[in-house]
């Protein structure tokens, strides 16, 4: 495998990804003591974890036009900077419609983050070995995730929520000082416009809405398990919050063990449907585990969707940047940005559903339900198999 080009660069933008890691994870990492200080439940952190989704599915194409416009590197740093300052907002307050308004915004800046992010790591990487480049990238999120479930539980026990989140803010500040210093600023086209017909075959092909869709369901699976997992083991499972965070943090360390190794299979398989089916399937079957309602099965459940959605997460996206390249260059961040739009705009419902079918039906029922949800987003993926469609 050829080497990466730029190593500073390289490491700055892992870096960036694992601070984004701790802003994804870190409100479900601690919700436990933001419940028990605020006298919170349930519906809140359902609400509080769509908004975050609905936050980074609804900027997804403004950031990848806005990348086309001003640069990667630039829309990384905007991206860095709206989410660290609303971390710190987060801190501050106590009302729960201002803890879901500013969890939307970190949603918000976390998307300017990462999809850039994707293609100008990919851009450091030869030919052929741009999966391990992104799979790498992703894997320093879900180390970001780890600290977060680990870290900042036990920052939060020991200090409070509060200095937890000013903490996660500060490194988020850090960072993109060190990004507006050290990253060096691509060359933007002068006479580059963005053109409506071109945006439409874009978001009207085909194939990468058939991937779209195959990601949401990943996505679905992931969500739940990483928004609901902490709090259903220490509320429902009657575990310690430090516990349920470690346990929690097998979602990212099991992704961190697939990210990196599935970017390598995607940069050699000729059967990408057959990889992404299989996962989804796998990481679907994992959700429905934790209606065991037992400590083996959630963790268990964890393991099984931190490591199959991961490793899907990577295939689909490596798959979007692949399909995107048929369209004009500049338009290779927005192909990627609209197959995480329909990932994680869609799953937007997915909390909203879980916490209300848990009030209606109980954690097992939900878990169940949820599993078949995130298995039937596949259907197009299937319908494309069944017809012998040709692989992306």
């Amino acid at each position: 495998m050829k080497r990466a080009s730029n190593y500073p660069a390289i490491s700055l933008l892992f870096l960036s990804s694992l601070v984004s890691g701790i802003f994804w994870f870190n409100n479900s990492a601690i919700y436990p003591f933001i419940a028990s200080d605020l006298n919170l439940g349930i519906s809140v952190l359902g609400v509080m974890s769509a908004g975050f989704l609905a936050g980074v599915g609804l900027i997804q194409i403004p950031s990848g036009l806005l990348a086309m416009r001003i640069g990667m590197k630039d829309a990384i740093l905007y991206g860095t900077v709206i989410s660290s300052l609303a971390t710190l907002a987060t801190a501050l307050v106590s009302d729960p419609l201002a803890l879901e308004l500013l969890r939307f915004v970190v949603g918000a800046g976390l998307a300017l983050m990462f999809t850039p992010g994707v293609s100008l790591v990919a851009s450091y990487y030869p030919h052929g070995s741009e999966g391990f480049g992104v799979g790498v990238y992703d894997s320093f999120s879900l180390t970001g995730g780890i600290f977060a479930y680990i870290g900042d539980t036990l920052l939060a026990s020991s200090f409070g929520w509060r200095a937890t989140l000013e903490l996660d803010a500060a490194a988020g500040f850090v960072v993109g000082l060190a990004f507006f210093i050290i990253i060096p600023r691509e060359k933007v086209r002068e006479d580059f416009r963005i053109h409506v017909p071109k945006i439409r075959n874009v978001l009207l092909d085909n194939w990468l809405l058939t991937v779209g869709f195959s990601l949401l369901g990943l996505e679905f699976a992931s969500a739940l398990v990483g928004n609901f997992m902490v709090y259903f083991l220490s509320s429902g499972l009657k575990e310690s919050a430090l516990f349920a965070g470690i346990v929690g943090s097998v979602l990212p360390a099991a992704g961190v063990a697939s990210s990196a190794y599935f970017g390598r299979i995607f940069d050699r398989t000729k059967k990408a449907k057959l990889l992404i089916v299989s996962l989804g399937a796998l990481s679907a079957a994992g959700l429905a585990v934790s209606a065991l309602n037992t400590l083996s099965g959630s963790v268990l459940s964890t393991l099984m969707v931190g490591y199959f959605s991961s490793a899907g997460f990577i295939v689909c996206i490596a798959a979007a940047r692949k399909l995107s390249e048929k369209h004009e260059m500049e338009y290779e961040v927005l192909g990627v940005s609209w197959v995480i739009t329909l990932s994680l705009f869609g799953s937007f419902f997915g909390p909203i559903f879980f916490s209300f079918a848990v009030i209606s039906f109980g954690y097992a029922s939900a878990w169940i339900f949820s599993g078949l949800i995130s298995l039937g987003f596949f259907a197009p993926l299937l319908v494309s198999m069944v017809r012998r469609f040709p692989n992306p």
